[in-house]
């Protein structure tokens, strides 16, 4: 019995030197009901900061950790993304990032913007005094507004996006195979970097960099192949897998016995040379050669003609 009464003793003294220790030197009011008890349709966070802003920025950020981890369950246990073999993890590393930078990463979810000190819904602070340290702490309690009709719209917000983005990299490498235009691999490129930006997981990051290797080696498949050729004309397109691509920039053209060159652009793609030969000499360099820049690579071709003998 004497041996109860003692430990009992102990811990009266324990907590007696523990508030001793930290007392509470101002309050914003009475304790509110919600600081122990979750009321529906609400999320609620407690910090401690030395400082009142610091104690209030630390609410928020656990407020928004909790925002997110719940959208990103909600989204991986939705149809849309359980074939995808996308984790909450993923989602959530996607939404933290893109929270973190909200400023230019606002339009990947704009719900994030949403989430802020304005909406909250209610807050208690307590102001401590810590004798053994000689310091002041705060501990901040806030109540924030989150039904199950916000998470529901949040997740179909997230969801409508994410498949928005997926369609851009299918309707990508599906132009792949009809594009016609040199000048739109530098255009699906960019657009492509801006996906492997936005997408979180390795699967469809993986399609990204696929399709970007393809565009960015297409041009070095594109070949200057002629149509028709005969002394003083020379009608050729630029042609890849078949396709008869068009370049809006028209080619350098050299000879070292050929003059007065000319090259049109024609409306079906085609380019027209016309040159004049009556001055050139077998002992010439007869040839024309036609060069284009593709994206960074050169492709060229030779055209060789023929001279009467003199």
């Amino acid at each position: 019995m004497r041996n109860i009464v003692t430990i009992l003793l102990i811990c009266i003294l324990g907590l007696l030197d523990l508030s001793a220790k930290e007392k509470i030197v101002q309050k914003s009011g009475s304790m509110p009901s919600w600081v122990k008890k979750m009321e529906q349709g609400t999320i609620t966070a407690s910090a401690k900061g030395e400082t009142l802003d610091a104690a209030k920025d630390k609410c928020m950020s656990d407020i928004r950790h909790q925002i997110i981890s719940s959208i990103a369950v909600n989204v991986t246990a939705s149809e849309n993304f359980k074939t995808s073999q996308i984790t909450s993890n993923e989602v959530m590393s996607a939404m933290t990032q893109y929270d973190s930078n909200v400023n230019t990463n606002s339009a990947y979810l704009p719900f994030l913007t949403g989430i802020s000190v304005d909406r909250v819904k209610d807050f208690y602070w307590e102001k401590y005094y810590d004798k053994e340290k000689d310091s002041y702490h705060y501990i901040y309690h806030m109540q924030y507004p989150f039904t199950q009709e916000d998470r529901l719209a949040w997740t179909a917000e997230f969801i409508e996006y994410d498949n928005t983005q997926y369609n851009k990299l299918k309707q990508l490498k599906e132009n792949f195979k009809t594009f016609t235009d040199v000048a739109y691999i530098s255009a699906a490129v960019s657009q492509l970097h801006e996906l492997l930006n936005y997408f979180f997981d390795s699967v469809r990051k993986a399609e990204v960099e696929t399709a970007i290797k393809d565009y960015v080696t297409s041009a070095s498949r594109i070949t200057i192949h002629p149509v028709k050729q005969e002394r003083g004309l020379i009608i050729y397109h630029l042609l890849m897998d078949g396709r008869k691509m068009f370049f809006s920039k028209k080619p350098h053209v050299k000879s070292g016995s050929a003059y007065e060159i000319n090259v049109v652009q024609n409306p079906d793609n085609t380019y027209t040379i016309t040159y004049n030969s009556e001055m050139c000499t077998q002992m010439d360099d007869n040839s024309i050669e036609v060069s284009h820049i593709l994206e960074g690579r050169r492709v060229k071709n030779v055209f060789y003609f023929t001279v009467d003998r003199k």
